[in-house]
């Protein structure tokens, strides 16, 4: 399955639980003059997200079956867990909603 069609049913499955808003994160990068501007940092997963009731950090970064994360992707991982955000590596809506009972 494509990481298209995986984010497509976790936005559809998992964003309509009440206790979960996600959001999709387009990284976009530009250069205007010198300046080279990005829409969010290196790594940033696929998709971000608030968990209720205590507000928590969700971010889910989405590969195919055969997917790897990149070098940048993995500091992101680190540095989001090391401050308390639930960080899903998914490869199916299954293992998102695995990840959130076990949270």
């Amino acid at each position: 399955m494509s990481e298209a069609a995986i984010q497509a049913q976790i936005l559809n499955q998992i964003g309509s639980r009440p206790d979960v808003r996600l959001f999709r994160i387009n990284v976009i990068a530009a250069r205007q003059g010198q300046r080279f501007i990005r829409s969010a940092p290196p790594g940033h997963p696929d998709l971000a997200g608030i968990l209720a009731p205590a507000g928590r950090a969700i971010y889910i970064e989405i590969k195919s079956a055969t997917g790897r994360l990149s070098k940048q992707q993995a500091r992101f991982r680190d540095m989001a867990r090391a401050m308390g955000a639930l960080y899903i590596l998914a490869r199916s809506v299954e293992d998102v909603s695995r990840a959130l009972d076990q949270d």
